[in-house]
């Protein structure tokens, strides 16, 4: 059985009366289906008109995330404007009583965009970790908000064989994917293969958007054989557990690559020496010695390019410097 928890993005639904029905009945959704754990993460602009919905979601028992005041991408903007942008949703969550109780504080930024550089992600991360949450990231996404509009569009024109055809095709993505994830034993990146325990827990991601509520109703009746919910804090322990134990497999591997690196080196110098009739000499600093050749190797390799690049520059210029002068043999210029 498949372990998930479940998230919805941006509660409590798109601006506009919609979302006082949406977010109720998304809920009851979950309660008729007995999933008693589930986290929506709210946009902060969007709260206000919508109070009662979010405390009727926190007092089912159900939890609220930061997922910014605009949502907007943090690679179009400064790490001090996300940073604030987390601070005033952080704002109206505290005033809706989201973390009473001492209630776990998660966030998740808008399309899960980190920022545009290594300093300006590390930025915008310590910062979110400032205000005491727990980046939660999505390892399943149903992508519900491509199938949800076709949905509502084809409800609204009174054509129900597409709305059906949109429904059907929705859950067949969405059981493949479950498929998929339940049977990923390795998980590839850019540094090698990081195996997955078996009973790691994902976390799927819907959104609060019209026609999801109709979806949501589909999949929990066909998952509740195959997925085992479980709470957002236990899925980010999972995570965490499978990071740190990819960073020591990187770690172990590239500790492993530089004695073999180092052994190859001081094989070559024994073989050098012998051939030369003498012992081999190890040196105290084999890596820094390699790095110094490896720079000098370098520059000559510059150096070289560089002076091609001069001698084919030379060769398109006429005797007078011109670049578009005629091209004549070297024994044909006066010496």
């Amino acid at each position: 059985m498949l372990r998930c928890a479940l998230t919805i993005d941006d509660a409590p639904g798109p601006p506009g009366d919609v979302s006082s029905t949406l977010m109720d009945g998304m809920r009851r959704a979950l309660e008729r289906h007995g999933v008693k754990r589930c986290v929506a993460f709210v946009i902060g602009e969007r709260v206000a008109g919508h109070e009662a919905e979010l405390e009727r979601w926190l007092a089912a028992g159900y939890e609220l995330g930061n997922h910014s005041h605009e949502h907007a991408a943090a690679t179009h903007l400064p790490a001090r404007a996300v940073a604030h942008s987390f601070e005033r949703c952080h704002a109206e969550l505290e005033r809706l009583g989201a973390f009473a109780n001492r209630r776990e504080r998660y966030a998740r930024l808008p399309f899960g965009d980190r920022g545009k550089s290594p300093a300006e992600r590390d930025a915008i991360r310590r910062s979110i970790l400032s205000l005491g949450y727990t980046l939660a990231d999505v390892s399943i996404n149903l992508h519900d908000f491509v199938y949800a509009p076709l949905l509502e569009s084809a409800l609204a024109d009174n054509r129900h064989a597409d709305a059906a055809e949109v429904e059907r095709r929705f859950a067949n993505q969405a059981r493949d994917g479950l498929r998929r994830s339940e049977q990923v034993t390795t998980l590839q990146s850019a540094r090698g293969a990081i195996s997955v325990p078996r009973d790691f827990a994902h976390v799927i991601a819907l959104h609060f958007v019209p026609g999801t509520e109709r979806f949501l109703e589909r999949l929990l009746s066909a998952w509740s054989a195959h997925v085992g919910w479980v709470s957002l804090a236990d899925a980010v322990h999972h995570l965490r557990a499978l990071r740190r134990r990819r960073r020591a497999q990187w770690r172990d591997r590239g500790c492993a690559a530089r004695r073999a690196l180092a052994g190859a080196r001081y094989g070559a110098r024994a073989h050098a020496a012998r051939r030369e009739g003498g012992p081999a000499a190890p040196s105290r600093r084999p890596q820094r010695a390699a790095l110094a050749s490896l720079d000098a190797l370098r520059l000559r390799c510059a150096n070289d390019a560089q002076s091609n690049d001069s001698a084919a520059r030379g060769a398109d210029r006429d005797p007078v410097g011109q670049p578009d002068g005629p091209q004549r043999h070297r024994s044909e210029h006066p010496r």
